[in-house]
Formats: structure tokens, sequence, C-alpha cells
């Protein structure tokens, strides 16, 4: 009678004391992410949809006089038109970027790799951090790269219709600026919403109910209604709301195609006291928080769970 002895293979010299750090995990997550077939078509519709809808609408805008005649724009007015032009794709776009990143994470459960993932990195928390740090940077990249050209496709368009554009100005770069920021935001909070249900589908119509449905449905109840504050004041806290003042003009107002009813006003028409007043930085802030909240959630469940 014999007994099989197993034998330990050597380790290669090279591999000997080997960790993954997290400079690996952030590598491995950028190869598989550029890998991934899902991730360069959404890229190319996010770029395709913020330029197409930019010279679309540049090249529609004119400035009339009071006979009907067209005139030539200068100053805030022309800034105005550039950021709006731009910009304007950005509500599309934030959808494209939000499947990419529901889809970065619930399909690696829908295929099993994550086991193989969170095998490599057993706290999970490194390689999750890792996913959304490469998620958010290609995401601000993209979006800034489309922004930008819809804006050097737009300027020819709107100095064509008499409209002076200046995008050196800061009142035009910073909310360009702002656009690619907002959009990486709601990239990430779909990623937390991804990892949350770890379900592609569940996780996509979630993040198209949050940035889409929710704001329109608030919007109709708020005005089908005596316009309640409380009700106004929380449709300022919306993730599309409050992001909208991020590519606000001036980062005061909130985006022109961002659901953001006016305040309730009194007899006289001004607004009531207590209506929140939010700017960019508050927006900011606000869509932040939200995120880390829900990445946070989502994260401990992910680390508690089975994978």
């Amino acid at each position: 009678m014999t007994t099989a002895t197993a034998t330990q293979r050597p380790v290669h010299p090279e591999l000997a004391g080997a960790k993954l750090s997290f400079p690996r995990l952030v590598r491995s997550e950028w190869i598989k992410l550029r890998s991934i077939r899902s991730t360069w078509w959404c890229w190319g519709i996010l770029i395709i949809v913020t330029v197409g809808l930019g010279a679309l609408v540049g090249g529609n805008v004119h400035a009339y006089g009071e006979h009907g005649e067209l005139i030539s724009v200068h100053g805030v007015d022309a800034q105005r038109y550039v950021v709006t032009a731009a910009t304007v794709g950005v509500i599309f776009a934030q959808l494209v970027a939000a499947v990419l990143g529901v889809l970065v994470i619930a399909g690696e459960y829908t295929t099993g790799m994550v086991r193989g993932t969170f095998s490599a990195a057993p706290r999970r928390i490194g390689s999750l951090l890792a996913k959304a740090l490469v998620l958010s940077v290609s995401t601000f990249v993209v979006t800034a790269i489309g922004i930008w050209a819809s804006a050097l496709v737009t300027w020819p368009l709107l100095r064509s219709n008499k409209i002076d554009v200046d995008l050196g100005n800061p009142a035009v770069y910073w909310p360009l600026f702002g656009a690619a920021l907002y959009v990486t935001l709601t990239t990430l909070l779909a990623f937390g919403l991804g990892l949350l249900l770890r379900n592609a589908a569940g996780g996509i119509a979630t993040a198209m109910g949050v940035l889409l449905i929710l704001p329109i449905v608030a919007v109709i109840v708020y005005s089908a209604t005596s316009q309640p504050l409380w009700l106004y004041n929380v449709i300022q806290f919306l993730p599309a709301n409050a992001g909208g003042h991020l590519y606000g003009f001036q980062g005061g107002d909130p985006a022109g195609f961002s659901f953001n009813p006016g305040p309730p006003t009194d007899d006289q028409g001004k607004a009531v006291s207590g209506a929140i007043q939010m700017h960019a930085l508050g927006g900011f802030i606000t869509l932040l928080a939200e995120v880390v909240v829900i990445g946070g959630v989502a994260a401990v469940l992910a680390k508690r769970r089975d994978a």
C-alpha cells in the first residue's frame, strides 16, 4: 500500500515575496476596463452624442433684433450661448456613462469574474477603490474630450451666426470643466448602485430612474399640486438637479435643461422664505455626498456578502 505525497511547486524567483499592491490593483482594473467591448461602445457614443448635439444647437442659434434682423451678440450673452451649446449633450452623456458605471461592476457578478477579483484582493475594498478610481479618471478624460470637442465644433458655427465666442474666458471653461466632473460623479453613483444590486439590468434601471425619471416625476407632481415648499427643497437635492449647478452658466442657476422648477412665490411674485438656493459648490458637495453614501453602503455589503 502506497500513500501519495503532494509536492509543492517551486515559486518563480521574480514572484517570491510579491504582493498585490494598490498600484497593481489599479493596473489590473485598467486592463479589464479597456478589454471590455462595451467600454469602447459607451465612450464612443458619449463623445458622438456630446459633439453631435452641440453642433446641432450651435448651428441653429441666432439672435434677432426688434424688427427680426440678425444681430451680433457679445459679452455675457455670447458666453451663455457657447456654454449651453457645448454642454447640451450632458443630459444624455450622463445616461451613457451611468450604463458603463453599472456594467463595470455588475458585469463581473454576472460572469462570475468577481470571485477571481476578490480572491486576488481578499479584503475587497482595495479592488473596489481601484475599480472606482480607474472608472472615474477615464470617464472624466473621455467626457472632457467630448465636451471640449463640442465647444471647438460649436465655436465657428456660433461665430458664423454673429455670436462672438471667447473659449478662454473663465465663465466659459469652468462650466465645461464642471460638466465633465458632473458626468464623472454620476458614473460613480451608478457604479455604487451596480455594486449594491449586483445585477446589470436592475442597476441600469435604477440609475436611469434616479437620474432621469425621478426628477421628471417630482417636477410634474410639484407643478400639478400647490407647489409645496418642502417638495421644491427635496427636488434641489436630486442628483441631476444638484449636479446641474456644476455646469450652469457662471455657477448660479442650474443648466437650462435640468429638471429644476422655479421656487414657490408669494402674491408679489417673490420666492417664499425657506426656499433653498443652491450654487455650484453646494451642488458639488451634495452630489459627492450622495456618491459617497451609496458607494460606502454598497462597499460594506460587498465585504459582508458572498461573491
